[in-house]
C-alpha cells in the first residue's frame, strides 16, 4: 500500500475512536473488510498513563488522612510520597495488563459463542478482537469523566475510596454490601457504561 493510503487508514482509525461512541454501527460496518486494533491499543496505553497520573493526588488524599492520624504530618508525607511512586509504576502496569488480558479473554469467549450459535459464521479472531478493542473506548471515556468530576468537586472532599467511584453500580440500589459481599462486588460493575458497552458489542457482532 502507498504511504498516502496508510496515512488515510490511520486517520480513519483515529476518527473511529470517537465515532464508536456515537455511531458504532457505521464504525463496525467500515471495519468489516479491514479489522484493526493498533490505534485502540495505543490509545489505551496512553490514556491509562494519563488517567493514572491524575488519579494519584486523589489516592493521596485517602492515604493522607489515614497516615496523619497514625504517624503525624511529616512522616505521613514521606510515606505517601514513596508509596505513590511504587503505585504509579506497578499500579499502571498491572491495570494495563489486566485491560489487555480482559480484551483477549472476552474476544475468545465471543469467538466461541459465535461458533456455537452460528456454526457457519465467517467471523475471525482479528475481527472480534478489533470489535472488543474499539468498544473499550467506552470505559476509557468513563475513566476520563471520573477524573474530571473528581477534580471539579475538589480533591479535599475525598475521604474514602468510595468517593473516587463517580458512576455507581447497581449494588448502590440495594443494601447488600454488608450481607452479601460477593454479589455486591458483581453488581458494582454494572453501571450505565457497562450496559452501553454490552449494547455496542452486540451491535458490532450483528454487523460483523
Amino acid at each position: 500500500e502507498s504511504e498516502e493510503a496508510l496515512s488515510m487508514k490511520f486517520r480513519t482509525e483515529v476518527a473511529n475512536l470517537f465515532n464508536v461512541l456515537a455511531t458504532p454501527a457505521v464504525v463496525f460496518a467500515e471495519m468489516c473488510g479491514n479489522p484493526r486494533y493498533r490505534v485502540p491499543v495505543l490509545f489505551t496505553l496512553i490514556s491509562s498513563l494519563i488517567v493514572g497520573y491524575f488519579m494519584i493526588p486523589a489516592a493521596e488524599q485517602i492515604l493522607r488522612g489515614i497516615y496523619m492520624h497514625s504517624f503525624g504530618q511529616e512522616n505521613a508525607d514521606g510515606a505517601i510520597s514513596s508509596m505513590m511512586k511504587v503505585y504509579f509504576i506497578l499500579g499502571i502496569l498491572t491495570q494495563t495488563f489486566m485491560i489487555f488480558a480482559r480484551w483477549v479473554l472476552f474476544a475468545v469467549i465471543l469467538y466461541y459463542i459465535t461458533r456455537l450459535y452460528v456454526p457457519k459464521s465467517c467471523l475471525n479472531g482479528k475481527q472480534i478482537f478489533s470489535l472488543v478493542a474499539y468498544s473499550e473506548i467506552i470505559f476509557i471515556a468513563m475513566s476520563v469523566l471520573t477524573v474530571l468530576i473528581i477534580y471539579a468537586r475538589g480533591l479535599e472532599k475525598i475521604e474514602s475510596s468510595e468517593d473516587m467511584v463517580v458512576f455507581k453500580g447497581v449494588d448502590y440500589l440495594f443494601d447488600m454490601r454488608k450481607n452479601n459481599v460477593q454479589l455486591a462486588a458483581v453488581l458494582s460493575s454494572i453501571n450505565i457504561f457497562s450496559l452501553w458497552y454490552i449494547l455496542v458489542v452486540s451491535v458490532g457482532l450483528r454487523i460483523l
